[in-house]
């Protein structure tokens, strides 16, 4: 009787052991809520606006006395409506020369220097003009159409240096 009874037992066992693996590899350790049937489905959050100068490069050597200063903006809406009522989401970007942007936030950010060199466009690319040779940083930043800065500011910044082209400001024999 006694081997009879050990054969069902490891049968039985042999079955346990069985169905829990089928437990296992069919049910996931970890799973996800599907939404009720009517209910929105959550969409991730709208990610931050950037700004990034492509040119001139970190520490770039630029010769003769015009610099063009391009840049990449992502999850912004550029948009020619200087002056206009903020919106979010919408706006220009300020191009500076040498002065750091003013990023106070609910004051435009408008440097207050009258002699600074800035320009507010909707353009990815701006060409400042008789830029003297020596080091030089331009910065940039995203602004609302009122031009007070975006909360946080979003900004970037590169230095480099302008090299007179040869036969400028050499004398003539």
């Amino acid at each position: 009787m006694r081997k009879f009874g050990s054969r069902w037992y490891w049968a039985l066992l042999a079955l346990v052991v069985i169905a829990l693996a089928v437990t296992m590899i069919a049910c996931p350790a970890e799973e996800e809520e599907s939404p009720t049937p009517g209910e929105a489905t959550p969409t991730p959050a709208e990610e931050a606006p950037t700004i990034r100068i492509t040119s001139p490069e970190q520490n770039e050597i630029v010769t003769g006395n015009e610099t063009t200063v391009e840049v990449e903006v992502e999850n912004f809406e550029l948009v020619d409506e200087i002056g206009e009522m903020a919106e979010e989401g919408r706006g220009h970007i300020i191009y500076y020369l040498d002065i750091e942007p003013p990023t106070e936030p609910n004051m435009p950010a408008l440097p207050e220097n009258e002699n600074a060199t800035w320009v507010a466009t909707p353009d990815t690319s701006y060409t400042f003009e008789n830029v003297t040779a020596g080091p030089h940083t331009v910065y940039v930043q995203l602004v609302n159409n009122d031009h007070t800065p975006l909360d946080p500011p979003v900004t970037d910044q590169v230095d480099f240096t302008v090299e007179e082209e040869e036969g400028e400001g050499a004398e003539n024999e």
